[in-house]
């Protein structure tokens, strides 16, 4: 068993809300040939080349084929493969949710169960649940400002950053503004692109600064913005999500050897992939590497 923690891991369809965390014998997200495998393959240095709505939206089309594919099995299976420790499981409410994720730790406790808020509820009830769910083995909370539809700044989001700052938990949030649905779902899906602009993370970290915060996807794309926005604070990580080795050698020595995780934002990169840039950046074993895969997540979920 390799010392590997996945600190971003989607069970389930965080896009739609269909039911199929738990289903068998379903494709593995390493079985297709798409525009997320041709990024690993090319070591997440695969530049699009241009951007106009029909290839958006054939993007957005794959990736809502790959969590289909975003099985407790499979993820499991993957795991074995690559000898990796634990994976901490990200929900999304309202299309995953903790209930669904603790079931699966309690099926494969190598997962790692985190939160995510139900903004619906009245700021109390929200808070309650979230306390609860804690009680309950919540080792940290996940927003998702864009499909969540609401902004960092929002007082529903810093209510929910309290209770697990509090508790001395770690908050994740999606850094960047992303699209995720066709024309023709927009409607039964509403979402806020905008609300995960990078500018909006610094000001919730400034407003925190002792709760432990991780500003998802920033070493693949922000690492120099994170650093310069988050400048004298110590509460601030990263994830390697959808990385190149050379990306995350910058943002090791933007942010600090203690400051990011080992990430794959499964099931939109694999394992293999992920941990191969890992091994290029680092390819003797070393501290600065250990803690990477899994000292740095291991303080944080307490572990």
């Amino acid at each position: 068993m390799r010392r590997v923690i996945d600190i971003h891991v989607h069970m389930g369809d965080i896009f739609l809300g269909r039911n199929v965390s738990f289903r068998t014998f379903q494709p593995r997200p390493e079985e297709l040939d798409d525009h997320f495998a041709e990024n690993g393959r090319r070591g997440f240095n695969f530049t699009v080349v241009g951007k106009t709505p029909a290839e958006l939206e054939h993007r957005m089309r794959q990736g809502q084929r790959r969590l289909a594919c975003a099985t407790l099995e499979n993820i499991g299976r993957s795991m074995d493969e690559e000898g990796v420790a634990y994976s901490a499981l990200m929900p999304v409410y309202p299309y995953t949710g903790f209930e669904e994720y603790l079931a699966a730790s309690g099926l494969d406790t190598r997962m790692i169960p985190f939160s995510s808020p139900d903004l619906s509820l009245s700021p109390d009830r929200m808070v309650e649940k979230l306390k609860r769910d804690i009680a309950r083995g919540a080792r940290g909370l996940k927003i998702h400002s864009v499909l969540q539809n609401v902004k960092m700044n929002d007082p529903r989001t810093r209510a929910a950053v309290e209770v697990f700052g509090r508790a001395g938990l770690p908050v994740m949030f999606h850094i960047g503004v992303s699209y995720y649905y066709l024309p023709e779902q927009d409607a039964a899906y509403p979402s806020l692109p905008e609300a995960g602009a990078i500018e909006d993370f610094f000001e919730l970290a400034r407003a925190f600064p002792d709760y432990p915060l991780i500003a998802a996807h920033c070493a693949n794309k922000y690492a120099v913005e994170l650093a310069e926005g988050t400048k004298g604070l110590d509460n601030v990580y990263t994830d390697t999500t959808l990385c190149s080795a050379e990306r995350m050698l910058e943002s090791v020595e933007r942010l600090g050897e203690d400051k990011v995780l080992f990430g794959t934002d499964y099931p939109f990169s694999s394992l293999h992939d992920a941990l191969r840039e890992v091994d290029r950046a680092f390819p003797e074993e070393s501290p600065r590497k250990d803690r990477l895969l899994y000292g740095n997540a291991a303080r944080l979920l307490k572990l």
